[in-house]
């Protein structure tokens, strides 16, 4: 081979060896990105489960209210006359 052609050769090979650094540098920053949404979506569906456990017990606990005002108006009418 010739000069030239080696030098174009060479020329080709680090253009590629530069995109390949490019590609892969985007690759490790998409990785991550990744694991963010990841990471974030964990945490919200920590986040829901709490809050759907904590809307279940309110719920219980007006249901109990709820129970308790209503005996205690049916005892106030049996009771008042």
């Amino acid at each position: 081979m010739s000069e030239d052609k080696l030098d174009r050769l060479y020329d080709k090979v680090s253009e590629m060896s530069e995109r390949m650094a490019r590609v892969e540098t985007m690759m490790t920053e998409l990785t991550r990105d990744m694991q963010d949404v990841r990471h974030t979506l964990r945490n919200h569906e920590e986040r829901l489960n709490g809050l759907e456990s904590h809307k279940e017990a309110t719920i219980g606990a007006k249901d109990i209210i709820t129970w308790l005002a209503m005996a205690g108006i049916a005892l106030w009418g049996v009771l008042s006359k």
